[in-house]
């Protein structure tokens, strides 16, 4: 500590340095100090240095998490630290769009894309981003497609943020005259036909070009890393990789070999972050095991640009009666197991430790809840709903 007259003082590089530390309730809170600090909070530079020390030293689990019956047990979410303690049950707003079903769809930076679910058939579904550690909701209008069309169950969302540009987008592939469609199983498995992209910057959603879009069908949900998100996809009964640069609005399919089991009952294919990087994890289901193998994506350089590649890291097996990962956390992968005895099943959540091979078991982790349970990565920012 330094001192100028009688008044002591710090640089402000180290006022910054240890602000960026501090929660962000606490930081919300500390906006009443004194202007400069209060300016300080609203720069881009300070924002992405939270976010980025939060990211890195303290990453979250948001685990959302619901029962059979919506209205007797309305869903809440909750952050878990790296102990597997609750840090905190987050409120969610007491607003129209929030007060009938809905689903985050996408976590990045801080905010969350939430799919509202339409009102028994009174009003479309509708988008909305979310930040619910400072409290800011904003409604994603509609474009003029939704509005004659209101199978947004059909189509596939992502949301990701590049720092290059300071700029959030969400990303919708669509399918055209879903209406006529009487068969929605049938309608699934069609072709996405479109791209819009909606910026938050602009505030405005546009049309994007991709002719080799038209013989592929978006499969999976969406992840995002540093500034590109990825989804997969199926091209002539072939796994693909596409992908979305969120700064140069430029996408890619990739081929990626996938291991394909057959005599399986059930194969699932999602998509998370592992160490950094976009990662793939498949999940076999059969009467005697069940298995889950994780690729990680590596980006590499092409002569049409940049392309990817697919290197198997991990293959983890289990006998557990029912074996759902929700997602991939830090170097864990959290599951759902479900246990079935005389006169109930029961639900737990436990973590996978990709290095050490060993489980562990969420404390009081038994709850009806977890039948419908989805988890993300999350980490605490000052980012806005508002601008960028």
């Amino acid at each position: 500590m330094a001192s100028e007259g009688n008044q002591p003082f710090l640089p402000l590089d180290i006022i910054i340095n240890i602000l960026k530390r501090v929660s962000v309730k606490s930081i919300v809170q500390f906006r009443s100090v004194c202007k400069d600090w209060k300016n300080l909070f609203k720069t881009p530079n300070f924002i992405a240095e939270q976010a980025r020390h939060s990211a890195h030293q303290n990453p979250l689990l948001l685990l959302h998490e619901s029962d059979y019956d919506y209205k007797a047990t309305p869903p809440f979410l909750r952050l878990v630290n790296q102990k597997m303690e609750t840090v905190e049950v987050l409120t969610i707003p007491s607003i129209n769009c929030f007060k009938h079903g809905w689903k985050i769809i996408g976590s990045c930076n801080g905010l969350l894309c939430i799919q509202v679910h339409p009102d028994q058939g009174r009003s479309p579904c509708s988008l909305c981003l979310w930040n619910p550690v400072i409290r800011e909701v904003r409604e994603i209008p509609e474009t003029t497609r939704n509005a004659r069309n209101d199978y947004l169950d059909m189509h596939k969302f992502g949301l990701g943020f590049s720092s290059v540009i300071n700029d959030f987008k969400i990303v919708k592939f669509y399918k055209q005259e879903l209406h006529k469609k009487k068969n929605k199983k049938k309608a699934a498995l069609l072709r996405h036909h479109g791209v819009e992209v909606y910026s938050l910057s602009t505030g405005s959603w546009k049309e994007l070009e991709f002719v080799a879009l038209q013989n592929t069908t978006i499969i999976s949900k969406a992840s995002s890393v540093d500034g590109t998100i990825f989804w997969l996809g199926l091209q002539d009964s072939c796994h693909v990789l596409v992908s979305f640069d969120v700064a140069t609005e430029v996408l890619t399919i990739t081929q990626i070999p996938l291991t394909s089991r057959h005599q399986v009952y059930k194969t699932t294919t999602t998509l998370s972050v592992y160490q950094n990087k976009f990662a793939i994890y498949q999940y076999y289901c059969d009467c005697s095991f069940n298995s889950i193998d994780i690729w990680a994506m590596e980006e590499v350089a092409t002569e049409s640009g940049k392309s990817f590649s697919c290197v198997k890291i991990c293959n983890v097996s289990t006998i557990a009666y029912f074996f759902g990962p929700l997602c991939i956390w830090r170097n864990e992968i959290v599951c759902r197991d479900e246990v079935e005895n005389v006169s109930e099943r029961k639900y737990y959540l436990e973590l996978f430790n990709v290095t050490t091979k060993k489980w562990k078991k969420f404390p009081d982790s038994d709850s009806s809840v977890y039948h419908f349970c989805a988890g993300f990565n999350y980490e605490e920012s000052l980012m806005s709903v508002w601008n960028s």
